[in-house]
């Protein structure tokens, strides 16, 4: 048995905030991976400053030792800054990216010769030492090379956050590919008029061809409505009435029991976002058994409204899966009516499908709490 319940809490910002949130930790107006992407020294000499202060800390308070010249550790924060500058700006990038190997190693062998000879010079100026020794060297470079460490960590962070940007802004203009593909389409002005024209001039000749095919212009119609157009729960209801009657038309052994039970004066102050109902019920018609009579599909629409104030709504569908049919739908259809409708009502909102043996369900309520027409809420 597969079950998934869906309750939506709040209402989403959309699909790109959402991608975005995946890997931004926001506050405010700031923004920690812009941080990291868009100012990496300054970032890296935050990270710096931190961690040369709590070393100082650790060394003067925690272990209680004595620092006689702050210019060596002054010299420690500055100089080993701007060697990791060197090494993020110049080191890496060409050892791994550019690939001139040769030249990154040169530059990363004469910093280190600088920043050990800068250092000696300091000491020996403050009478710290007299000579370089083999010890002060591999001191020092063992210092270096922790810088190298640390800014290869953050260097290898910087790249991964720059590869999972490329590739949420691939996967964004993938989606937008697809919603322009989606959208190329011819006018549906012209469609329609030249529809309406055809079937008027049949009419004359067939007067019972407008009752075949009128609800089918109907319908039309209706899916090309502006999504930006107020919808009523009202207009959907009747599209779903006219959706049964072609279909009647077309299956003459169709085996559906349709209930519907919504107030129509009450249906029109309700918003409602067209096709959430009708994409559900097209499904009991591409997956679905719906020609059983011994087993007849159910689709029901029932508007509460004991308490006048807070109209319920409560739609479901039920019906045996056809096994014969192997290709499955992908889940678009659902997918779009679940982000329409928490999109619309927001916790207002609850889904539940189930699917057990060979036998599928869905139930879907809103609750009309301080949402009726014509609120600036009914497009999907």
């Amino acid at each position: 048995m597969k079950t998934s319940i869906l309750f939506f809490v709040k209402k989403v910002t959309g699909k790109i905030d959402h991608l975005k949130g995946k890997i931004r930790a926001k506050a405010g107006n700031f923004s920690f991976s812009k941080l990291v992407w868009d100012y990496p020294i300054l970032f890296l000499g935050i990270f710096w400053t931190i961690y040369f202060l709590l070393d100082l800390m650790i060394t003067t308070w925690v272990l209680d030792l004595s620092i006689d010249d702050f210019l060596i550790p002054i010299f420690h924060w500055l100089g080993g800054f701007f060697t990791m500058v060197v090494y993020i700006g110049f080191v890496l990038p060409l050892f791994f990216k550019q690939k001139r190997r040769i030249l990154a190693l040169n530059i990363l062998a004469i910093s280190a010769a600088g920043f050990i000879m800068l250092k000696f010079g300091l000491t020996e100026a403050f009478k710290a030492i007299e000579r370089i020794s083999i010890a002060f060297i591999v001191y020092e470079s063992l210092r270096l090379f922790q810088y190298l460490f640390v800014t290869g960590l953050y260097w290898k962070m910087i790249q991964d956050l720059e590869v999972q940007k490329q590739n949420l802004k691939l996967k964004f203009e993938m989606e937008i590919l697809e919603l322009e593909r989606r959208a190329m389409k011819m006018s549906p002005h012209f469609f329609l008029n030249t529809l309406t024209i055809s079937i008027h001039e049949a009419t004359r000749a067939i007067p019972e061809f407008w009752d075949i095919y009128g609800d089918l212009l109907k319908l039309i119609r209706y899916s090309f409505k502006d999504y930006k157009a107020s919808n009523s729960l009202q207009h959907e209801v009747s599209a779903v009435a006219c959706f049964f009657r072609c279909q009647s038309k077309r299956f003459e052994k169709m085996a559906v029991d349709f209930q519907c039970s919504v107030p129509r004066e009450i249906a029109k102050t309700l918003p409602f976002p067209k096709l959430c109902l009708l994409t559900a019920i097209e499904n009991l018609f591409f997956y679905g058994v719906y020609e059983d009579p011994e087993s007849p599909a159910l689709v029901s629409i029932d508007l509460n409204t004991v308490n006048p104030k807070v109209p319920f709504l409560s739609f479901k569908i039920s019906n045996k899966i056809d096994a014969s049919k192997s290709e499955q739908g992908h889940g678009f259809g659902l997918n779009a009516l679940k982000n329409i409708m928490k999109s619309q009502f927001g916790k207002n909102f609850e889904m539940k499908i189930e699917e057990k043996d060979l036998h599928y369900s869905l139930q879907m309520t809103v609750c009309y709490a301080n949402s009726t027409y014509p609120e600036d809420r009914t497009c999907g």
